[in-house]
């Protein structure tokens, strides 16, 4: 199950880091060149995944994809792990959905600490070349709950009006909606290095489990999460990231305010369990079909500062698209000699299993 959300989550990165020039960003170099452009992620324990383009200049009218495609046998791509050479492959297109931006894949997994660089030639365009060190994995907590019966929402949802012919007038009948649920609070600590600074991601998965034709099965459900730090913003998406800033679906924050110390992450969920609706002196009355278990995971990465830096800039693309009225964006990029992003990741988990039939 750990690994089919942590599969989910990398499916995730790799959507942010080909969003970063796969998007209408028309970059105008000053010296109107055009450039190299890398995306590139490193998951401590995974293989290492890059995609090649070109950039895209205002002079290209048609904004046509194909100006950026690259052939790949004209292409060189070195990476090195600790100054050891590692064999870079060719994958299908598909991992990051354009023909003509080539696609490898090496396929030596780094560990945290490994320095990994990478470089890039092709007729036409400058060499570029971009290095990481992997952070650390997080040391957080283990992820803790409480159980709290909630309070009874009552909502007037509607009416239904009938008409009297012995009075000529219009009757309504008033529509109530009574839910019933619990809220699950939950808490996790994650523990700050003094040394240098560090940068965080946190993401929350749902999982529901469910006996479907006589198996146990997990589902990855979507499900609403909120918390009363004011650095977060509610969120609900099927695995809901929150994001400090509000603006897309993950949460990142730097130690600037908690270094060497420790951060409480807590969280909240409910989950009703009965609905009664009253209508007309009725009462109709539905019980929730609930699972066998929810399993909520807390995934925690550590990341470089270029990724760090890149997430907050797609944030800011992301809250600007289309208002005239804001400060142009540019998308971080620590690419030298071109544009993109060589990012770095090393996650770690702490989950737990909450019974719901009982």
């Amino acid at each position: 199950m750990k690994r089919s959300i942590y599969s989910f989550i990398v499916g995730l990165i790799i959507v942010l880091v080909s969003q970063s020039c796969e998007r209408n960003i028309y970059f105008v170099p000053t010296d109107q060149e055009r450039k190299l452009v890398i995306n590139s992620y490193v998951i401590a324990g995974d293989s290492i995944y890059i995609q090649v383009s070109q950039s895209q200049l205002f002079s290209d009218l048609s904004h046509d994809i194909k100006v950026r495609d690259i052939n790949p046998d004209q292409l060189e791509v070195s990476l090195l792990i600790n100054d050891e050479k590692v064999p870079v492959e060719m994958i299908p297109d598909s991992i990051f959905g354009h023909r003509g931006h080539p696609n490898l894949v090496a396929k030596k997994a780094p560990q945290p600490g490994d320095r990994v660089t990478i470089s890039a030639t092709y007729p036409g365009v400058k060499p570029v070349t971009s290095s990481l060190v992997l952070p650390a994995i997080p040391s957080i907590g283990k992820l803790s709950y409480k159980v709290k019966e909630e309070e009874p929402e009552v909502d007037h949802t509607g009416s239904t009006y009938t008409y009297d012919p012995n009075t000529g007038k219009r009757q309504e009948t008033k529509i109530i909606r009574t839910t019933y649920s619990k809220g699950f609070y939950f808490d996790l600590s994650v523990y700050d290095d003094t040394e240098q600074r560090n940068f965080y991601l946190l993401s929350i998965t749902a999982v529901e489990h469910r006996v479907i034709d006589g198996v146990r099965t997990p589902i990855i459900v979507s499900r609403k999460f909120k918390t009363d730090d004011p650095n977060f913003k509610e969120a609900s998406f099927g695995i809901p990231f929150l994001d400090e800033s509000g603006n897309s679906d993950y949460f990142i924050l730097s130690d600037t305010q908690f270094k060497g110390a420790t951060y409480p992450f807590s969280f909240s969920t409910k989950v009703v369990y009965r609905t009664e609706t009253e209508q007309g002196g009725e009462l109709f009355v539905r019980e929730s079909d609930l699972p066998e278990d929810l399993e909520v995971v807390v995934q925690v990465a550590q990341l470089t500062e270029g990724a760090y830096y890149f997430l907050r800039s797609m944030n800011a693309l992301s809250a600007a698209a289309g208002n005239p009225l804001t400060e142009p964006v540019r998308v971080h990029t620590n690419i030298e000699g071109g544009l993109g992003i060589f990012a770095g990741f090393s996650f770690t988990s702490s989950s737990t299993l909450i019974p719901m039939k009982h």
